[in-house]
């Protein structure tokens, strides 16, 4: 990602903590949540789409890229916020490195793990090990048993992650989601939040800081954590519903234009 070119649900017990797949998953400012943070596939993808740069001088680590996007998806979104007239929004961040664990108020020990990606709704905080970014940027980490592989994965998958979870802070700001009840089923918001995760790229493609290639990424993941649990109150929605909900995203850029997730019938 090119730095130069823009500003430098599981259910666990009664607390609701929503991540990215049924199976794992600033004033305006994102504050990090410690010192100690290390911190239809077939939705007309042209071939020379975009890809995220990153400069070998500037992309030391997965810690910075992560820490990049989420402070992007925070100037984007605190310019929408701004423009509806909303009070700024305000969110935590945790990306806590191989072993690290850090205090949350969204899992049975307290802690998290290595195996963490959610947003917690009682800390209003997000989390996403590094342990398990790594594996989503390898395309290793999935939540169906499909093996549908129309492109590979990479840096912008990390990116899309992390703009879901910002998503669901937004959405936890409007009292979309709520921390001990479930005002929509699990599957809306979190189509819902793929839907706004597709917005934020779309800004960032405006910004010139995507190459071709990144969005296919995105949709690539979009299809490993894409579930079938139709029965599960955890169900995030099929692959083809994510990928779909990305790409309207994406394709609009309008935030309104997702709305349709959280109201209709499907």
């Amino acid at each position: 990602m090119n730095r130069t070119a823009t500003h430098a649900l599981a259910v666990l017990g009664v607390v609701i903590a929503t991540g990215f797949g049924a199976g794992t998953d600033q004033g305006s400012s994102v504050v990090p949540a410690s010192t100690s943070v290390a911190v239809s596939p077939g939705a007309a993808l042209d071939p020379q789409s975009p890809e995220l740069i990153i400069p070998a001088a500037e992309a030391a680590t997965l810690h910075e890229l992560m820490i990049f996007v989420v402070e992007d998806a925070d100037a984007f979104w605190t310019g929408v916020w701004e423009e509806a007239g909303r009070p700024a929004q305000d969110v935590q961040y945790a990306f806590p490195a191989a072993g690290e664990a850090q205090r949350t108020s969204c899992t049975a020990s307290g802690f998290t793990d290595d195996s963490n990606a959610f947003y917690c709704t009682v800390d209003d905080q997000i989390v996403l090990s590094q342990v398990v970014a790594a594996q989503i940027l390898e395309g290793t980490y999935r939540a169906n048993a499909d093996g549908v592989r129309l492109y590979a994965t990479g840096d912008f998958s990390v990116a899309y992650i992390v703009a879901h979870e910002y998503a669901h802070s937004l959405q936890a700001e409007l009292g979309i989601l709520q921390p001990y009840s479930l005002v929509h089923p699990v599957y809306k918001t979190e189509l819902h939040a793929d839907c706004w995760a597709g917005v934020w790229a779309k800004s960032a493609f405006n910004q010139g800081i995507l190459d071709a290639g990144d969005i296919e990424e995105a949709v690539q993941t979009t299809l490993d954590i894409g579930d079938f649990e139709y029965d599960n109150l955890n169900h995030h929605g099929t692959p083809d519903q994510r990928s779909a909900a990305l790409m309207r995203g994406y394709d609009s850029g309008i935030p309104e234009d997702c709305e349709s997730y959280l109201s209709g019938d499907y």
